[in-house]
């Protein structure tokens, strides 16, 4: 018995030592092409789901409506107001030119090519660097790449746990796989982008990096406004850790990559006679100072507030949850403060209700936390990554990560 542990020690050192060799991208790039595997046989119906044809898969029909919006930027017109951003209608209004399509089924299939397989391939290698660049732990960063290419199977094995495995899997596997032709996918990529950006200044204190970060998040903004709760998050990071010339290009090339949005709003706005409007905020947010889901973002209303609302005739047993949970939470956190800094720590943990957004303060989080809860899964992966690194350093008799 003896004989056989030291044989697998050995055998893990080996193979451990073959991983170092190889170089970082290397591997990411090995999980990407996983991926993007992984995005082919869910098109070709491997696992087969509810409301699926070939690159079509069922989301309750707002890729349509991202299409009409696409048709009046393609027209060069601004005859109506729309309760979405424009990035992902400016991205189908290109295919529609390209193709010269008329109707969604014309572009649906390049849509599907470009955020499911070409930003969602690159995804894994930025979810692989952005934990390399917060943790500097190359096994982290490898596990964290592997969690985020494989989560779309995974999801698919963990619905299997539900009675309701066929509903959930129908639009949540795509959706984590970023098949569905929307705005989250491309929103989530270039939020991962400017977070990337900000870890490296933290690091390499550079103002064209910075600039790189505020520009990346800007364009996340013009696909799903919600995500803003990033920039705030990514300014605090900078300001504490003393990069204050690099925090302000942040803010200032974020909001000069936002001003197409604000052109667009102003012009809508204006010729629906309606020139009162807030221009900076997108669609229906026109009428509230920080109302991005349709006026529910009120804490003072415990019908709208879901911090409020999910309390109302809790049990004990929730009442333990929560503790627990907080317990967990602060655990984490001084663990990550003491291993990573305050910096890193902040921006791991502020990252994933970051990536959930605005909505995390709603009742219709409540309604469907799957949904908004799919965009914090690169997050959770980083995390996963780092904490089974951390137990792997700590329990293991293999050789450690540097």
């Amino acid at each position: 018995m003896r004989a056989a542990g030291a044989y697998i020690g050995a055998l893990r050192s080996a193979l451990w030592l073959r991983l170092q060799a190889w170089p970082a991208d290397g591997g990411f790039a090995a999980f990407a092409g996983l991926r993007l595997l992984i995005a082919a046989l869910l098109v070709l119906e491997v696992p087969r789901l509810e409301s699926h044809d070939r690159f079509y898969f069922h989301h309750g029909g707002d890729q349509d409506y991202y299409f009409e919006y696409a048709l009046v930027l393609l027209r060069g017109s601004y005859a109506r107001m729309f309760s979405v951003n424009l990035g992902q209608p400016a991205m189908l209004a290109a295919f529609s030119w390209l193709l010269h399509g008329l109707v969604f089924e014309d572009v649906l299939t390049i849509a599907v090519l470009v955020n499911g397989f070409l930003l969602a391939g690159l995804s894994v290698i930025l979810v692989g660097r952005l934990a390399l660049e917060i943790t500097g732990d190359r096994l982290a960063a490898t596990v964290a790449a592997a969690v985020w290419a494989g989560m779309p199977w995974l999801l698919w094995l963990a619905f299997g746990l539900h009675p309701n495995a066929v509903q959930l899997r129908m639009p949540y596997v795509p959706g984590a796989a970023w098949l569905h032709t929307i705005a989250d996918g491309p929103a989530l990529f270039f939020s991962l982008l400017g977070m990337y950006y900000c870890a490296r200044v933290l690091r390499q204190p550079r103002i064209a990096l910075a600039v790189l970060a505020g520009i990346a998040f800007g364009v996340s903004f013009l696909f799903r406004f919600q995500f803003v709760m990033l920039l705030p998050l990514a300014l605090l990071v900078l300001f504490i850790s003393r990069h204050w010339l690099a925090g302000f290009a942040t803010a200032a090339s974020a909001a000069l990559a936002y001003v197409p949005q604000v052109a667009y709003n102003r012009l809508a706005s204006m010729q629906a006679g309606m020139p009162g409007v807030i221009p900076w905020l997108p669609g229906y947010v026109y009428f509230g100072l920080i109302d991005p889901v349709s006026a529910q973002v009120y804490w003072l209303n415990p019908k709208l507030n879901i911090f409020i609302d999910m309390f109302k005739g809790a049990g004990l047993l929730v009442g333990v949850g929560v503790l627990l949970a907080g317990v967990l939470l602060a655990v984490l956190a001084a663990a990550s403060v003491r291993a990573l800094g305050g910096s890193r720590a902040l921006l791991l943990l502020g990252a994933v209700p970051g990536c959930i957004g605005i909505t995390l303060f709603t009742a219709i989080y409540r309604e469907n936390v799957f949904r908004f809860t799919l965009p914090a899964l690169p997050i959770f992966s980083v995390l996963a990554g780092w904490v089974i690194s951390v137990l792997w350093k700590r329990y293991s008799a293999g050789p450690q990560t540097v």
